[in-house]
């Protein structure tokens, strides 16, 4: 059952989103935001395990260890896992308040070690000098320094509900919420207190408006609606399937049973059979075209390019001019090439203009003066 949701929760993010080029193989999306979400997956995962084992119970020293070395990496990683990390973190710590029941034994020393090891990482990324600095390029606030503090929870809540609310990720936050509680979990538990209720949906909330409002507050001043950059989105969306299976999951405990829950094997295959018809369908379905049809143009085209600007490094040439890439089918979807069809945070092409972004980058690492296309790329084809 847990792989089975495990990868319906993989492939439906596949489709909800906004793009997966950022996320998936891009170096730095991997390593700036996927690494961070996997480390906070590990961080919830290992001290879960370890709070439930006493003290020296086999592998509870290994299970808090990984929880450490997972949430210093994650909190380092970035400030929306730190946010992430945070919130799971004081849920965890007022957890034995909100059910009634008392902590594990040595939980509390466990969970202060923790404390303390979030906030030496946190205050390490939030005042690392560049970190600052970073925060300080983001346009000003023209309605003054209080404006964006006195709208952040209106403005969040919007932009919040604008991401939930596309039809990808709503479907696919449904399907997982339905497959869950259309399962048998067994023998039913009490219903929860109202503290611990509270506690579920106030941390559900906090913990996928958190890095809503970190965007909203440090980089978007002044704008109601202005789209949030799709690199940063890609991992609010799976935080947010990850978190809508974790409270279906909960919720089962004490829903009552129905005649027609799905039990053990069935509901694995059906899980399965879900997520492998998805593989043929919607986004994924786009992205089986790029990989079949374009893939092997495009590394063909690119090895070439880049045998082309080696030669020129070696001879000591003060430019290259390249041709832009001729791919038979561009979608945008995982190679975001640039054109009048398609928008992208990112760009793996370049330009005519040797002064763009990318094409300063190549020439920095061939050592070349100027790294330019001959012409514009051509718009994809259907």
């Amino acid at each position: 059952m847990s792989w089975a949701l495990a990868m319906a929760v993989g492939v439906l993010a596949l489709n909800a989103l906004p793009e997966p080029f950022t996320l998936l193989f891009w170096y730095s999306g991997a390593v700036n935001y996927m690494l961070p979400l996997v480390l906070t997956l590990g961080f919830a995962a290992a001290a879960l395990r370890a709070r439930q084992l006493l003290p020296g119970a086999p592998y509870r020293r290994r299970w808090a260890s990984v929880a450490t070395v997972c949430l210093v990496g994650a909190v380092g990683g970035g400030e929306v896992a730190m946010l992430c990390c945070g919130v799971l973190l004081a849920g965890l710590g007022a957890w034995p308040w909100a059910s009634g029941m008392p902590a594990p034994v040595g939980f509390r020393g466990l969970w202060m070690v923790w404390g303390g090891a979030f906030l030496l990482t946190a205050g390490l990324l939030v005042g690392a000098p560049g970190n600052r600095q970073r925060h300080g390029m983001a346009a000003p606030d023209a309605a003054g320094p209080y404006h964006r503090w006195v709208l952040l929870a209106p403005r969040t809540a919007l932009a919040a509900a604008r991401m939930t609310a596309r039809p990808p990720v709503a479907g696919a936050a449904l399907v997982l919420a339905a497959a869950v509680l259309l399962t048998s979990a067994g023998q039913v538990r009490p219903r929860p207190w109202r503290r611990e209720l509270v506690l579920v949906l106030a941390g559900y909330v906090l913990l996928n408006c958190a890095g809503v409002a970190f965007l909203k507050a440090f980089f978007m001043h002044d704008k109601w609606v202005e789209a949030m950059p799709d690199r940063v989105v890609n991992v609010l969306v799976v935080q947010l399937l990850v978190s809508t299976t974790v409270l279906a999951l909960w919720v089962r405990q004490w829903a009552p049973a129905g005649p027609g829950r799905l039990r053990g094997q069935a509901a694995t295959l059906t899980l399965t059979g879900l997520a492998l018809v998805l593989l043929l369908t919607g986004q994924a379905r786009r992205a089986w075209q790029e990989l079949l049809f374009m893939a092997p143009d495009y590394a063909l085209q690119m090895q070439a390019r880049y045998e082309r600007l080696a030669a020129v490094s070696r001879r000591g040439g003060a430019e290259a001019v390249l041709p832009p890439l001729q791919l038979p089918r561009a979608m945008g979807l995982l190679a975001p090439i640039p054109s009048a069809r398609q928008r992208a945070d990112v760009h793996v092409e370049l330009f005519e203009d040797a002064g763009q972004k990318n094409n300063l980058f190549l020439a920095h690492y061939y050592k070349i003066a100027r790294v330019r296309l001959s012409g514009p790329p051509p718009l994809p084809t259907q």
